[in-house]
């Protein structure tokens, strides 16, 4: 092989790898480094949502307005729906038959 096409084929070779260098550089960059890189796992009240948490915001409601206070009592056909509910409940500070009256459930929930 003559010289030339040796230095065009190292050139080119050197070019491709510094392009590939820059790639994974932005990559690093973006999923490590920037704030809004990395995707957010989204989560309602210690649940994780699986878009926008509305399930759990109208289990959470609805619970409310029932006035529920006893994580059983909910139920329904969607788990985020039952999820909200519960958190409401469990907000409430039921804790069953062996409910301890000196059990301090503001501390558990960091309220």
């Amino acid at each position: 092989m003559s010289e030339d096409k040796e230095g065009g084929i190292f050139a080119m070779l050197t070019a491709v790898l510094y392009f590939l260098a820059m790639l994974v550089f932005c990559v690093v960059i973006e999923h490590f480094l920037m704030p809004g890189g990395q995707p957010t796992v989204r989560s309602f009240r210690g649940y994780e949502c699986t878009d926008d948490c509305s399930g759990h915001e109208a289990g959470y409601e609805w619970a409310e307005r029932k006035g529920i206070t006893d994580p059983d009592d909910c139920g329904g056909k969607s788990e985020s729906f039952i999820e909200g509910c519960r958190s409401y409940a469990e907000e409430q500070g039921y804790g069953g038959e062996d409910d301890d009256d000196d059990y301090d459930y503001q501390y558990l929930w960091g309220e």
